[in-house]
């Protein structure tokens, strides 16, 4: 509820496995103004349904003020929030996890000096 009468919701945190609250806070139209955390990499389209700044304060600062002050760019944000609000799911987000997890794997089996072909056979 509180997210729905926020005029721009900034998010500053140094590091998070996810970043949940950002997707909250589109999923009630609010939107977002932040700093890249890495977790919420798997939701967030800077420029689109977003403003990333760095972390310094004059930046967040000019990043508030453009949403306050751009009704254009504010509607912009909400909308593409809201939509990436509601087209997510945990399920995207666990398929997305899983070829993570195999591409990294074959990448590095693929790079590995020592493959299970070429051990000896009674090992």
């Amino acid at each position: 509820m509180l997210y729905s009468c926020a005029d721009v919701f900034i998010y500053t945190s140094l590091y998070e496995g996810f970043g949940l609250p950002p997707l909250e806070a589109m999923a009630c139209g609010a939107p977002v103004v932040m700093t890249d955390n890495l977790g919420s990499r798997d939701f967030v389209e800077p420029g689109v349904n977003a403003l990333i700044t760095p972390r310094d304060p004059e930046a967040i600062a000019h990043a508030v003020d453009r949403v306050l002050s751009d009704e254009t760019l504010r509607e912009s944000l909400v909308r593409e929030g809201l939509r990436t609000a509601r087209d997510f799911s945990i399920e995207k987000a666990v398929i997305r996890f899983e070829n993570a997890l195999k591409e990294g794997y074959d990448e590095f089996y693929n790079r590995s000096c020592i493959r299970t072909r070429d051990l000896p056979s009674e090992v």
